[in-house]
């Protein structure tokens, strides 16, 4: 019995010690069930400066807001990416 009882506090002493066949199972982490998703294509820091401060639906606009909302974003689309000579050739 003493070398049976010594048997098991020595497994038991092993497996705390991190050395046993689990050693290191409870730390791992699970593969993710969905791939991560790639990150967002970047966008102008002024665009969207401007389109985070949109109004919260519920609240809305006035015409002249939405009007001067419009002109921003149109000047700093041209900003940020300038019209070009056409691609493709025709």
């Amino acid at each position: 019995r003493r070398n049976g009882g010594t048997k098991a506090k020595g497994e038991i002493a092993t497996r705390k010690n991190g050395t046993g066949s689990d050693a290191g199972k409870a730390n791992e982490t699970p593969p993710p069930l969905v791939p991560p998703l790639p990150p967002p294509p970047s966008l102008d820091p002024a665009l969207k400066g401007l389109i985070d401060g949109l109004p919260a639906r519920a609240v809305g606009w006035t015409d002249d807001e939405r009007e001067r909302f419009k002109s921003t974003f149109e000047a700093l689309l041209d900003l940020a990416y300038p019209i070009t000579e056409k691609k493709g050739g025709s």
